[in-house]
């Protein structure tokens, strides 16, 4: 199913997750075709988004700027 996923994706990925290690973010990044890269959060950790919204918010941006607008 992810490698049908046809819209832009960005993968933000804790660098000291103890559960999911970075391999698995350069798997996401080469499995989704309209993947944006990956970036990859230094010192953080499994909960990170939580704790850092702001960078959240500044990677997703981008991608809502160019999603396509649905028809209501």
């Amino acid at each position: 199913m992810l490698k049908e996923f046809s819209r832009p994706a960005r993968i933000v990925w804790a660098s000291n997750d103890i559960f999911f290690g970075i391999q698995w973010a350069d798997w996401l990044d080469h499995t989704f075709p309209g993947s944006c890269g990956v970036r990859r959060v230094e010192g953080a950790k499994l909960f990170f988004p939580e704790e850092m919204p702001d960078l959240i918010a500044e990677e997703a941006m981008p991608l809502w700027r160019t999603a396509p607008r649905s028809a209501s």
